[in-house]
């Protein structure tokens, strides 16, 4: 039952081409099914978490060095601002799983944070690729 939770968790079928990202959900994927506890499932949560932001954190670096102006700035500002929402969105997620009871909760909250930080580091990247029509992006 467990696996079959985290599997509907973990990957809610969205769709990408970049083999990065599928390599990342797959070792998160295979991670939280060997984890022995809810600690080490919550474990591997956080550590795709951390990996998604880094992956964001350069697709943004990587649009940033190719533009100027006033797209530049915008993107900047828009990037503070969503950090904003991010850690306040965290603080209502944790807020409102831990009005239940279960170890469970703790794991779907985690779970909630990274596809946040995961959707946001895929957004990114097709905003960085969205004007290549080569197809060589990828």
């Amino acid at each position: 039952m467990r696996k079959i939770v985290l599997a509907l968790l973990l990957f809610p079928g969205l769709a990408m081409a970049n083999k990065q990202f599928d390599a990342l959900d797959k070792i998160t994927k295979v991670c939280a099914e060997n984890a022995k506890s809810t600690q080490e499932t919550n474990q591997c949560l956080y550590d795709a978490m951390t990996r998604w932001d880094s992956i964001l954190n350069t697709e943004y670096k990587l649009l940033m060095n190719t533009q100027s102006g006033d797209f530049k700035t915008a993107l900047r500002d828009s990037q503070r601002a969503w950090i904003k929402y991010r850690d306040a969105y965290f603080e209502s997620v944790n807020k409102y799983f831990q009005q239940e009871q279960g170890t469970i909760w703790g794991t779907i909250a985690v779970d909630n944070k990274m596809q946040f930080v995961r959707n946001k580091a895929i957004e990114m990247h097709n905003l960085r690729i969205s004007t290549d029509v080569s197809g060589e992006s990828e």
